[in-house]
């Protein structure tokens, strides 16, 4: 590929791409096969060949049968004795599983870090090595303050032992954990939290990181509270109205 046209291409052509060699030799058929949001900037950038000896570029491509591809392009660029530019000289990589998976794991990325609870991933020494934007808010701690820290800096001392010995006993064995704990943030307040806890496996089975989703539910029970202590007065007043009614 280049500004030029193409003088020679591999065989390998047919199977990347799905074209001919005769049909890659064509005059216009690189710039004509490139997707239209990449055209302007690829050839942009192909007018540095007279100051520049290689050119990088990643851009989809049509293939024959009609769906694009992404392409890695790497051109080197041969200069004569005087240096001015003769031929370009470039490489083909189809990069398109990779783009998919790196397109993948920047939503899988934006999804946690932008998800209303609370994330935190730990390893197995349960060292804080992830927390997203929600746990910073809700906690009151900066990221630099709990990357490497165990997450008992947010133990208030009242949630009971046992919570903690069903918690560990059930990650252990390898199985998710559901429960509620009252931490505290770093300004001292406390709060409750609902939070759902699971190991992370790699392929071959191995346990190397702790997930934990967490909720603040410390609105919703102080809510729920409140309704009990109405609905317990609401019972009383029942009770001593039938009574006086009898």
């Amino acid at each position: 590929g280049g500004a030029s046209e193409a003088v020679w291409v591999s065989d390998n052509i047919s199977r990347q791409l799905g074209y001919s060699i005769e049909e890659a030799l064509a005059p216009g058929w690189w710039g004509d096969h490139l997707h239209p949001e990449h055209r302007a900037s690829v050839f942009a950038d192909m007018a540095r060949i007279a100051t520049a000896d290689v050119l990088r570029h990643e851009y989809r491509f049509a293939h024959k049968d009609g769906h694009y591809v992404w392409l890695r392009d790497e051109l080197r660029v041969l200069r004569d004795a005087d240096g001015a530019p003769t031929a370009v000289v470039g490489a083909w990589s189809d990069i398109s599983e990779y783009v998919k998976t790196d397109m993948e794991l920047r939503k899988l990325s934006l999804a946690v870090e932008q998800s209303p609870e609370s994330i935190i991933i730990t390893n197995i020494d349960a060292q804080i090595e992830y927390v997203n934007e929600t746990f910073l808010r809700v906690s009151g701690y900066t990221r630099e303050e709990v990357i490497g820290r165990n997450p008992k800096l947010l133990h208030s001392g009242l949630t009971p032992r046992a919570t903690f010995d069903d918690m560990w006993a059930t990650l252990e064995r390898g199985e998710p954990w559901k429960g509620q704990f009252v931490n505290r943030r770093k300004d001292g307040s406390e709060y409750n939290e609902f939070a759902i806890l699971a190991p992370i496996r790699q392929p071959d089975g191995r346990v190397t990181h702790y997930l934990a989703i967490k909720d603040d539910i410390t609105e919703r029970k102080r809510m729920g509270e409140e309704l009990d202590t109405y609905r317990h007065h609401l019972e009383k007043l029942v009770d001593q109205r039938t009574v006086e009614l009898a």
